[in-house]
């Protein structure tokens, strides 16, 4: 499992798969209570996973601060503390190192795992 290539791109053409489509595994959907650690600011931010992949996840956090310009940075290191069993205290087994890939809005972010456990493999 310890590949972080999530953003290949292929190559356009028939029987090819869409050249737009950056995902490195297929997506799952799946919720869960998720805590993410943010080491820039030093804050911890609630939301939940709204799907997963054997490279990551999609989540929906609270903004750590409405009016900031810039509440994520692509590429920026985070902690991703993931509720699998609906457990309402988390544990630093439970955790991941993550780092953003994509942003969509100032509470949704795509993280792949940098320790690539297999985010599937733990649900």
């Amino acid at each position: 499992m310890g590949r972080i290539e999530t953003l290949r791109f292929f190559g356009s053409g028939e029987n090819e798969p869409d050249p737009t489509d950056r995902r490195g595994a297929p997506r799952h959907d799946l919720e869960r209570a998720v805590k993410v650690f943010q080491p820039r600011t030093g804050r911890y931010l609630a939301g939940r996973t709204i799907n997963a992949s054997d490279t990551g996840f999609l989540l929906e956090l609270a903004a750590p601060d409405p009016e900031a310009d810039a509440p994520f940075i692509e590429d920026e290191g985070l902690r991703v503390l993931v509720s699998w069993d609906n457990n309402v205290l988390l544990h630093a087994a439970d955790s991941t190192e993550a780092r953003v890939v994509r942003i969509d809005g100032p509470g949704r972010v795509a993280v792949t795992q940098v320790d690539a456990a297999g985010a599937l493999a733990a649900a």
